[in-house]
């Protein structure tokens, strides 16, 4: 049946006598049912459902009055098991494409198998993985040496030539190369371009290869193992990338490698055994970085900040792609809003063909205002455009989103990634859960540190350093050598330390930054095959020559700090070795007898001000899921006058009910309008909210809109709160002209950004209908921070702006954001006294943290983490980690940091049962670290000491700069402090 045919045909005065004869009898039928009803007051007798009455009883609804109906809940009637987490509004708006990220540095491989242990002619060794990207951790040397790996052909070889772009300059055409020994390959590379290298070794003249470093940095020289074969036909050759592009090749002249020379005949064994030889480190390669979909990987500032992403998708017309970066998860809305998303950092394009690009970054970061980096890093990624204004506070650890966008020629999008992809930069924290382990577990395998019998830094015997000291001369040789062993393997860290004061472990700064620390020395980039390291420690860095010592002795502590990857993403937990005593003695005699009293006088205590505010964890609220169907609940938003009454409701406790008021009015002529609105007022105050329903039957179309209700008001929300940094910005910084120009530009910055990625920042999009009442309780926060980084970008005094002006700021834009808490006629009945029920709508988890600062001067920023997992799997994250920007507060100043939280994995049946505690509970781990200087430089700057020349000074900060909070419970229940 053609139904557009017919609808076309249909005559329209038939149309109009059908419907004139529908009221005819409407008006008949209730003039009917009134005539037969005894009327009475409303709100006492409630008529059949069926639409019959019985005798004398009040008249029953009409087909018409079905249509709309109400029933008026309260939330004790729902458990919260009924609230359906499903029913959550998206927040990933990911259309036919899929965002990977390498798992390390480097370029990924293609192919998609595990990396298998490889075997050599000579016998065969596992590549072990390193299990926490040590080869990014700051201050990383860029030394790798290989192990011999199988030949294997490279498919397909290139036909093309090589290049005269590349040029490899060793080794000398016909020299011979041991096989096993160490040998610095040199190149260089005629390009100004960003590159990447291959170095790859053929025994057979170029025929096959067998990989040596595949995507490592262009330095122009690389220190390898020569493979273990034999070969006159030997060739290196370089290849050079420019993110997915072959650049070019070369090969290095022709060479030989021959077998190393037959070890010597071991010597008679001597009375005493020899020293053990020092071998240079061993280091195993890395596994070659592979893509992943986890998006918490976590990148240490400081070392290599690049990685590799690739785009999956099946589209066939992709003409380009954009590539973003943000501080924020990327909102899901129109199309007009993806390239003008709040808290977008930098872009850039990529052709339509694009599989991988490379994004670094430290060099993206650290072009951003207020970052602390004085010198940004050379990129070593693809080249990009950084968003202008925008301004960062300074955090110690940062999560940015990452999206790309696919485009047709018509710069239609017709595909996007998640926009959630969650990616952590910065620096690691500490792993409080493993830390607690070590308190409880004094016999975890720890590493051990020994000294040379012998002065010097060659090699010898290591002997364990005494339980009573070891001694050493101020006059004689001041240079000593110590021995690290049984280290870690997955240690990504080592820190050796040597303090005038104990070491303390009362707080996590006291690892990291311990009192009195004189020598300190820090390896990262290790190779997981690293189990000795040596020292040599010079005393004469550090310690006073003899003519100032005289007879006197210093007693120094001397430690090793090994840090392992923590249970958490983004920690670190340390191992350190026991504490030695090491005494430093100007009496030659006391040091020949070693007699020294070993009871010295214990170091003076001295306190240093911190200027650190008061933290403290408030209480943790869960999230409140939709109800079923949440779209069809409302709430009264003022009192409703009686003849705006359009709907039939009732309360199914006390038994009230009313008609639409002109239904009613005639149902029950006997009532007055005053009684009518008394009950009204009873029954539907402000803030009642209600279950409203719709009879199917001709009302179909209508019901498809209403259906379509929730995405309207997203939409209207949304644009109202895009719309309104162009506003209100203005608005504001009028009301304060008084204050200069100057102050009135500043002012303005900071209210556009705040408006812009401000309540973003804190978790709360504003995507949720109630999102301006959530809000409220964050505004103060997100004040301060806009403030603080429109200072830094405008190059003034962050204090300018007085408190009661920032009172006044935050008073306006909640003003603004109150404007749309009305949303009139936004419901299926187009009057402006209902909106969508906050109460039957998802509502986000979040923590409050108070910080209030007691001190005269400024509290220091900081950075506040977050993150809640199983107990026993902290890897499954509950709730998407956090990483906010803690604001300077002033004298007295107090803020109260709401934290919100997004569900991870909700995608995952055990997910709902680790939230309700069916198989365990969770922890909560909250960290807020200050930026304080070191304390020994913050002891000098404020003129502190100990008052006794004799005892030296063992400085500790007034508050830690470290505040810490754990706690296990149920993530769907309140958490409070105590």
């Amino acid at each position: 049946m053609n139904m557009a045919g017919d609808k076309k045909n249909f005559n329209k005065p038939v149309l109009l006598v059908i419907m004139l004869v529908l009221i005819i009898l409407t008006v008949f039928f209730v003039v009917t049912r009134c005539q037969t009803g005894p009327g009475g007051n409303p709100g006492l007798e409630e008529p059949d459902r069926d639409g019959s009455a019985d005798p004398g009883e009040s008249p029953g609804l009409t087909e018409r009055d079905l249509d709309y109906s109400a029933d008026l809940v309260s939330l004790e009637q729902f458990d919260p098991r009924d609230y359906a987490e499903e029913d959550i509004p998206p927040s990933d708006c990911s259309l036919a494409a899929r965002l990977y990220i390498a798992d390390g540095p480097g370029k990924p491989l293609i192919e998609e198998e595990e990396p298998q242990a490889s075997q050599t002619s000579q016998g065969g060794f596992s590549v072990q993985p390193i299990p926490f990207a040590a080869s990014i951790l700051p201050g990383r040397l860029s030394l790798v040496t290989t192990q011999i790996t199988p030949i294997k052909p490279i498919y397909p070889i290139p036909i093309n030539p090589p290049s005269p772009l590349v040029q490899v300059l060793n080794p000398e055409a016909g020299s011979s190369l041991e096989a096993g020994s160490n040998f610095t390959l040199e190149w260089t590379i005629d390009s100004g371009r960003e590159l990447t290298v291959d170095i790859l070794f053929s025994a057979d003249g170029g025929a096959t290869y067998q990989d040596i470093a595949l995507g490592i940095e262009n330095t122009s020289s690389f220190k390898l193992k020569v493979p273990d074969v034999t070969s006159d036909s030997c060739v290196f050759r370089v290849n050079a990338w420019v993110g997915t592009s072959l650049l070019g090749y070369n090969h290095s002249p022709i060479f030989k490698v021959v077998p190393p020379p037959p070890p010597p005949s071991p010597p008679p064994p001597p009375e005493t055994p020899s020293p053990p030889p020092e071998e240079a480190e061993p280091a195993l390669p890395p596994p070659p970085p592979v893509f992943i979909e986890d998006d918490s990987a976590f990148i240490f500032a400081g070392g290599d900040a690049s990685r590799w992403f690739a785009v999956e998708h099946d589209l066939p017309n992709v003409a380009r792609m954009v590539w973003q970066m943000s501080r924020i998860p990327f909102p899901c809305g129109p199309d007009a809003l993806l390239f003008e998303a709040p808290g977008l950092l930098a872009s850039a394009p990529l052709a339509g063909d694009v599989k991988e690009f490379k994004i670094d970054f430290a060099s993206i970061l650290e072009r951003i205002p207020g970052t602390g980096e004085a010198e940004p890093a050379v990129n070593k990624g693809i080249s990009f455009e950084l968003v202008p204004g925008v301004v960062l506070s300074k955090q110690t650890q940062r999560d940015l989103y990452v999206r790309v966008v696919l485009l047709d020629e018509k710069d239609r999008v017709i595909g996007i990634t998640r926009s959630g992809f969650q990616v952590l930069y910065g620096a690691p924290g500490l792993d409080l859960t493993a830390i607690d382990h070590l308190l409880f577990r004094p016999d975890l395998p720890r590493p051990e540190l020994t000294i040379r019998t012998e002065a010097g830094f060659g090699p010898g015997w290591y002997e364990p350093i005494p339980e009573k000291g070891k001694f050493l001369y101020a006059g004689g040789n001041r240079d000593w050598k110590f021995e690290l062993t049984k280290i870690p393997g997955d240690s990504v860290e080592i820190d050796l330390q040597i303090s005038t004061v104990p070491f303390h472990a009362k707080n996590l700064y006291d690892y990291q930054n311990p009192s009195g620390l004189v020598y300190r020395s820090r390896v990262t980039g290790l190779s997981s095959s690293v189990a000795t390291r040596w020292y040599p420690v010079s005393f004469s860095e550090f310690a006073p020559p003899l003519f100032q010592l005289g007879p006197n002795t210093i007693r120094y502590y001397i430690r090793a700090v090994c840090y392992v990857p923590g249970d958490v993403p983004g920690t670190v937990f340390p191992i350190t070795t026991k504490t030695d005593s090491i005494y430093y003695t100007g009496d030659q005699q006391v040091f020949l007898l070693s007699r020294l009293d070993l009871d010295n006088l214990p170091p003076e205590e001295v306190e240093v001000k911190s200027y650190v505010p008061k933290t403290q964890f408030r209480d943790y609220y869960p999230a409140r899921w939709p109800l079923k169907d949440y779209q069809e609940y409302f709430e009264v938003t003022r009192p409703i006058q009686a003849e705006e009454m359009s709907f039939f409701i009732k309360n199914n406790q006390t038994g009230d009910f009313l008609f639409p008021y002109p239904t009613h009015m005639s149902l029950y002529p006997n009532t007055t309008r005053a009684e009518y609105q008394a009950t009204l007022d009873r029954m539907l105050p402000p803030k009642a909210w209600f279950h409203l329903t719709i009879n199917l039957s001709s009302w179909d179309a209508f019901w498809g809109e209403f259906f379509d209700l929730l995405t309207q008001i997203y939409a209207g929300i949304q644009k109202h709160y895009n719309g309104l940094k162009y506003t209100v910005a203005n608005v504001i910084a009028d009301r304060f002209a008084f204050l200069g120009p100057s102050v009135q530009g500043y002012i303005r910055t900071a209210v556009t950004a705040l408006i812009d990625y401000g309540l973003a920042s804190v978790g709360l999009p504003p995507s949720l209908p109630n999102f301006e009442a959530l809000a409220d309780a964050g505004l103060d926060y997100c004040t301060r921070v806009a403030l603080g980084e429109a200072a830094q970008l405008l190059d003034v005094p962050v204090d300018q702006v007085p408190d009661d002006v920032r009172k006044d700021i935050n008073d306006e834009v909640r003003s603004q954001l109150q404007s749309m808490a009305g949303m009139k006629n936004v419901n299926p009945l187009k009057v402006g006294y209902l909106k969508p029920a906050t109460e039957a709508m998802y509502r986000p988890a979040w923590v409050d943290i108070a910080i209030f600062n007691p001190h005269e001067e400024p509290s220091p920023t900081g950075t506040l983490t977050l993150s809640y997992y199983p107990k026993d799997k902290p890897h499954f994250k509950i709730f998407k980690y956090v990483s906010l920007p803690v604001p300077s507060l002033p004298h007295h100043g107090y803020t109260t940091i709401r934290v919100y939280l997004t569900p991870s994995n909700t995608d995952k049946p055990v997910w709902k049962e680790y939230y309700w505690g069916d198989i365990g509970e969770c922890t909560l781990n909250l960290t807020v670290t200050y930026d304080v200087p070191d304390i020994e430089t913050a002891a000098k700057e404020q003129g502190v000491r100990g008052i006794s020349e004799h005892r030296p000074d063992a400085y500790y900060y007034d508050i830690d700069p470290v505040y810490t909070f754990t706690k296990t419970g149920v993530p769907g229940e309140r958490m409070y402090r105590n």
